[in-house]
């Protein structure tokens, strides 16, 4: 997946800087010395009077953040919104978080090609990190505050404190959280020490308090790209030696994941056009099987999808079979969330078309499918009053 980072540049919190005398000649970013004489001592003091109320305020919005969620204790971390989404039903919805803010959310039915322009509060001023099992995994822009939130049915689970600053590379949350085996994990790859990768995971069972776990192991010069839950395990490939890792948490709230690697006897074969090179791999989970997606650009054409190709995972052989056909299933590619479903004749006018793969691209508006029958891929622009410098969309199943 893409990696995405929850740290923007700009007014930090929103916070703007104090306005200032203009004797005392301070920039915001470092102080504007003048052409001659010294630099007047009460510039310095000030320079520094606002480097510290910046630093304070950072802190006090943390602590704010970690008292608000410790005050809660043992109580109910459930809570209802009147905000809500229509019901799912058995097709999936496209989702456009956009706005200054994030405070736009334009939802996009297939099924009946028809969008609905919301502005869901919980929603507002918050990432989608990942959606799955109709769940969506929420964290501030400028807070530390993180949470669960089901868009239909209006329920949101707070979950503790997230760093601002930290960047992910892949989010999965096992199972809804009604289950009490419900995981919720997220995977960093270290930008500082190459191979190392961090997990931190936590259980957000509804109404008790939960804790982030944190763990870390190392790869040779390799990195996590996709990972996604299957048969009860967290499996995960990885970018360049397309290895396969589970990550298997125990009832022990406080125990660390179990990691084991898959020693395949057949690795994914190389792509069969020569020109092409691997952008992503997706993997995806379906009727009990798990599968990939490798996504293929045109050397000479950047952003132009040249081809797809499908795997899928046979354990007992611990290989890679080639798929030529979905069958009467589809499926659904976005960032942190690749799901699957059923899908009506080709025929059909509206609705999602059987073995076809749809996907999305970062920085852009449209909707991507490709037949895997003919190999062909369409375009389409379901919501045409979003920008295209939004985030990239993501599935809500």
């Amino acid at each position: 997946m893409y990696p995405v980072s929850r740290l923007r540049t700009g007014e930090l919190f929103g916070h703007r800087p104090i306005s200032t005398p203009r004797t005392a000649v301070v920039a915001r970013n470092g102080l504007n010395f003048p052409r001659r004489g010294l630099v007047h001592a009460d510039a310095i003091s000030l320079r520094f009077s606002l480097i510290n109320d910046e630093n304070k305020l950072i802190r006090k919005i943390k602590l704010c953040a970690r008292k608000k969620y410790e005050d809660m204790g043992n109580k109910q971390q459930r809570t209802i919104t009147k905000e809500q989404l229509p019901a799912l039903g058995s097709d999936p919805w496209l989702v456009f978080i956009h706005g200054k803010k994030n405070e736009k959310h334009t939802i996009y039915k297939i099924s009946d090609n028809k969008y609905h322009a919301k502005s869901i509060r919980c929603m507002r001023e918050k990432y989608v990190l990942a959606s799955y099992h109709g769940w969506m995994v929420l964290a501030g822009m400028y807070s530390d505050d993180c949470c669960l939130f089901n868009p239909t049915t209006g329920e949101k689970i707070l979950l503790p404190p997230l760093e601002i600053t930290l960047e992910y590379h892949a989010c999965v949350l096992s199972l809804p959280p009604s289950d009490p085996c419900c995981t919720l994990l997220f995977i960093t790859n270290s930008e500082d020490d190459e191979g190392v990768v961090s997990l931190r995971f936590c259980r957000p069972t509804m109404g008790r308090v939960v804790h982030w776990v944190q763990q870390q192991f190392k790869l040779e010069d390799d990195r996590i790209q996709s990972a996604m839950y299957y048969n009860g395990k967290i499996y995960a490939i990885t970018y360049f030696s397309k290895e396969i890792f589970t990550f298997e948490v125990s009832d022990d709230n406080n125990a660390v994941p179990t990691i084991r690697k898959i020693g395949m006897h057949k690795k994914i074969p190389r792509p069969l056009l020569p020109e092409a090179y691997v952008i992503d791999k997706n993997l995806v989970e379906s009727c009990g099987e798990l599968y990939v997606v490798k996504i293929y650009m045109d050397e000479l054409m950047p952003r132009e999808i040249k081809d797809m190709e499908v795997f899928k995972l046979d354990c007992n052989k611990k290989v890679w079979l080639r798929v030529e056909s979905l069958g009467d299933r589809a499926f659904l590619l976005g960032p942190n969330c690749c799901t699957s479903c059923y899908a009506s004749a080709r025929e059909s006018k509206y609705g999602i078309v059987r073995n076809t793969i749809y996907f999305t691209m970062e920085n852009d508006t449209s909707l991507y499918a490709m037949d895997l029958e003919d190999r062909s891929i369409t375009v389409s622009l379901p919501c045409p009053i979003v920008k295209k410098n939004c985030s990239r969309p993501i599935w809500l199943k």
